[in-house]
């Protein structure tokens, strides 16, 4: 679930960098969810090193959902945004010696930018 519910953070801060209202966002969700907003900026951050492995287990999750008759696209989706996230340049990134991605913001831009020049 939280593997999950990190993608569509990502997802849901880098869609707003590119549509020119991260500011915007990140200040109705500091405000009327702080705790939420706060877990999925360290969250959010702490990824980009690790997305790569998560593509396969979140794929994992969702064909369990689907086992038991439920529905797996949200899975499909978060293991999408995460190997956006590898293919990124956040994705070269080691955790040791990160440059990039270190920030909410920045992994915000880094992923814009990728997929604005997809």
């Amino acid at each position: 679930m939280t593997k999950t519910m990190v993608a569509l953070a990502a997802e849901t801060f880098a869609a707003a960098e590119a549509l020119g209202v991260y500011d915007e966002v990140v200040h109705e969700l500091s405000t009327s969810q702080k705790n939420g907003f706060d877990w999925a900026s360290r969250r959010v951050t702490m990824t980009p090193p690790k997305a790569y492995r998560w593509v396969g287990e979140v794929e994992e999750i969702g064909k369990m959902f689907e086992a038991v008759g439920l529905p797996g696209e949200t899975c499909v989706g978060g293991a999408k945004m995460f190997q956006i996230i590898a293919d990124s340049p956040l994705g070269e990134e080691i955790v040791e010696t990160r440059k990039r991605g270190t920030t909410l913001e920045d992994c915000s831009i880094v992923t814009a930018e990728y997929l604005a020049k997809k």
